[in-house]
């Protein structure tokens, strides 16, 4: 391949890792402070920063704040009571990802009012999660009753 070079005379060094050439060679770019790096390197020096999604252009769907303003109340209540994050099944703090559960299924009370309620959110480990979706009913039925969920939501849940 033929060798390119800056107006300054100098050769211009070849990227092995992208097809694009550079059209200065390194000094001249300093000199000019017009950065060839690629995109990715500039967002992470911070040059070019992330926009924030606002609640104006992103469309929260229908109680979905409600939902995350008391998935983290659930979760800001745990680290004031406790000092930590754990599942609120088996206590585990030995997760690298906690999930938010409702009790009382979105496809079950479709835009229930108490649907993300605090008393229906519980917070669990991956595993606790998994399990509570494969056992469905035999699994949440005596939260559903301890929380007492029957009469928010009606005798059919259990």
């Amino acid at each position: 391949m033929k060798k390119k070079l800056c107006k300054c005379g100098s050769e211009i060094p070849e990227n092995p890792y992208s097809s694009i050439r550079a059209k200065r060679c390194r000094e001249c770019e300093i000199k000019n402070k017009k950065p060839s790096k690629p995109f990715i390197d500039k967002a992470k020096a911070g040059i070019i920063k992330k926009k924030k999604i606002s609640e104006k252009t992103h469309k929260l769907k229908e109680g979905e704040k409600e939902f995350r303003k008391n998935c983290e109340d659930i979760k800001n209540e745990m680290l004031e009571n406790y000092g930590y994050v754990m599942c609120q099944q088996c206590q585990t703090t030995d997760s690298f990802k906690f999930e938010n559960h409702h009790l009382v299924y979105r496809s079950e009370k479709r835009g229930h009012k108490n649907l993300h309620d605090k008393a229906n959110l519980i917070f669990l480990c991956s595993d606790c999660h998994s399990f509570m979706h494969s056992h469905k009913k035999e699994a949440r039925r005596e939260l559903v009753e301890e929380r007492g969920l029957v009469a928010l939501f009606g005798n059919d849940i259990l």
